[in-house]
């Protein structure tokens, strides 16, 4: 009996390009933050043998299926990252970073890098691709650094932008924040449709916040999230309402904490350098997460 010839496997026309830098490495070489009694070459060398490290994993971790490395020098990378988990691995590498590069044994200053992440279509210019991630690297660096700015770059020519914070000052990763969303579409829990509807309705409530009133206020901050959920449960997959409740305040309790990690565009004061809660860069979030999800589904463009 002849064997069935295998079908291929749908092929996703995009693919992400990551590149990061460490935050303030000048002032870590410099000395800033080394301990008064220890040498200036000491601590050369405890920071570069870190880095060097670092760069060691890098390279072993990042391999097909979750990537492949261009180069990796412990305090700068230029990767491709499989799309199907890029959060995750990006995570991973902040993660990591964090662990390995990290002198805690002799100051309690933190090492930090801000990262750029372009996801475009095969087609488009790599020259193009690697100028739009430094620029939302900087961007990232200049959102109050320890960041990650993120762009979609589709063939329509749209582009979709936001800059997040790899922490929320809680304890919380980005990558989880952004797994445990994701895992409610994943779960074929809801539709993708609740997300249009949201943003239309945030876009007016942005526009008069522009012309006079603000979304600082808790109570408009609130009107949003409630309905967040109504448009939600319009498009829970269930007709159980039980069940359907349960999925929606999940869902909204998940977001809230996703919400966290959305920074602005322009540079932070120094005083809330590391605030999150922007609107505007939380519903280009949600488009930026629904937008692969659409697009791994489909397999096609």
């Amino acid at each position: 009996m002849g064997l069935k010839p295998k079908e291929p496997l749908p092929l996703v026309p995009y693919y992400a390009l990551m590149v990061f830098d460490g935050d303030r490495m000048g002032d870590w070489f410099a000395g800033r933050f080394k301990p008064a009694h220890m040498p200036l070459p000491r601590f050369h060398d405890l920071l570069s043998n870190n880095l060097g490290e670092y760069a060691v994993w890098v390279r072993k971790y990042l391999h097909p299926p979750k990537g492949k490395v261009v180069y990796a020098g412990g305090d700068d990378l230029l990767a491709f990252l499989a799309l199907d988990r890029v959060f995750e691995t990006a995570q991973e590498l902040r993660t990591e970073f964090a662990k390995q590069v990290n002198l805690e044994e002799v100051t309690a200053e933190r090492l930090t890098f801000s990262a750029g992440l372009v996801i475009a279509h095969y087609k488009d210019p790599l020259s193009h691709v690697l100028e739009i991630a430094r620029r939302v690297e900087k961007e990232a660096k200049e959102s109050g650094r320890n960041a990650l700015g993120v762009a979609v770059l589709k063939r329509s020519g749209e582009a979709v932008e936001a800059v997040l914070a790899w922490e929320d000052g809680q304890g919380g990763g980005l990558g989880g924040a952004i797994a445990k969303v994701d895992a409610h579409w994943r779960q074929k829990r809801f539709s993708t449709r609740w997300v249009r509807a949201f943003a239309g309705w945030m876009a007016s409530i942005l526009g008069a916040a522009e012309t006079g009133g603000s979304m600082e206020d808790h109570a408009l901050q609130e009107m949003a999230w409630i309905e967040l959920a109504r448009v939600a449960r319009r498009a829970a997959q269930t007709n159980n309402r039980d069940t359907r409740e349960a999925w929606v305040q999940a869902l909204v309790e998940d977001l809230r904490v996703l919400h966290r990690f959305c920074r602005g565009k322009k540079k932070a004061s120094s005083g809330d350098a590391t605030r999150g809660g922007d609107w505007r860069t939380f519903i280009d979030l949600l488009n930026i997460l629904v937008f692969l999800k659409e697009k791994w589904d489909d397999g096609h463009d």
